[in-house]
């Protein structure tokens, strides 16, 4: 009968690890949601960070581009200025000489 008895030990103690293993498989269970809400987590602001890097740049190139604009409206304004300003003063000329000639037309 030492056999049954040593059978009854290993049975109660396997019986001992099947309720760890199961334990544990709940806890596991149990745990999974929460990993997975903690991965998502992670993942967001993983996402969130790239987003904020990509608009970071978007932003710079919007900027360079701007100041860009700016400087080139502010090019072509002075060369228009120019323009003007020479016609006017060839206008000028032109109805001197002609107020001089008596304005008749020639």
């Amino acid at each position: 009968m030492p056999e049954l008895g040593a059978l009854r030990e290993a049975e109660e103690y396997a019986g001992k690890i099947v309720d760890q293993a199961q334990k544990d498989a709940q806890k596991t269970l149990l745990g999974t949601p929460i990993a997975l809400e903690e991965m998502n987590r992670e993942k967001e602001a993983r996402l969130a960070a790239i987003a904020a890097q990509a608009q970071a740049a978007v932003d710079a190139e919007m900027r360079d581009l701007e100041a860009r604009l700016e400087g080139e409206t502010g090019i072509r304004l002075a060369a228009i200025e120019a323009r003007r300003s020479a016609i006017e003063e060839e206008a000028l000329v032109l109805l001197r000489e002609r107020i001089l000639r008596g304005g008749t037309g020639g």
